[in-house]
């Protein structure tokens, strides 16, 4: 097997010479990177996956139906994990801001940007400035971070004292309706 030279490298199955940034690493090789270059490795991978699609499914399935309890214990210990926190989304190129409370705030975020991305935010505003400006334009900070047992109430009454102090204070924000 070809080993790097001057940060190159051939390989082994296309023959092509290419940048040592274009393999895996690998600990085994006297080089430490693959005999592979990336696309062949994911060539390769793909069709791996076509061929055994079915027979992946079906492992899984049995796997998850075996594990029931077991998965279902490790999807409540994530959860419980996940911090409460009342938060802000403040868009740098208009200044708009929105405010927001989840019990797994990290899961929040991760909604708040999937919808954005696949147009279907809850907020219009919200999705309309996604749309003109791009997710870069958005900050995303943690006001106050709670327990992960705090109860919504809790949340939910930060977030409207929030908001009121907000709009007394004459900022524009992107939440439409209010609790009270």
């Amino acid at each position: 097997m070809p080993a790097a030279v001057n940060g190159l490298k051939e390989c082994t199955k296309c023959g092509e010479t290419q940048p040592v940034s274009e393999y895996h690493k690998n600990k085994t090789y006297s080089d430490g990177l693959g005999s592979h270059c990336r696309s062949c490795v994911k060539s390769y991978q793909k069709k791996h996956y076509q061929s055994n699609k079915e027979r992946k499914f079906e492992y899984n399935k049995k796997y998850n139906e075996a594990n029931k309890e077991k998965i279902s214990e490790h999807k409540k210990e994530y959860v419980q994990k996940l911090p409460a926190a009342v938060y802000k989304i403040e868009n740098k190129t208009t200044g708009k801001i929105y405010i927001g409370q989840s019990t797994q705030y990290p899961r929040r975020w991760r909604n708040h940007r999937f919808y954005m991305r696949h147009g279907k935010h809850d907020n219009p505003r919200v999705q309309h400035d996604y749309d003109e400006h791009g997710l870069d334009s958005f900050e995303f900070s943690i006001i106050q971070e709670y327990p992960n047992d705090t109860p919504r109430e809790i949340l939910l009454e930060h977030e409207q004292q929030l908001i009121d102090e907000y709009i007394a204070e004459g900022k524009e924000l992107y939440n439409i309706s209010r609790y009270n």
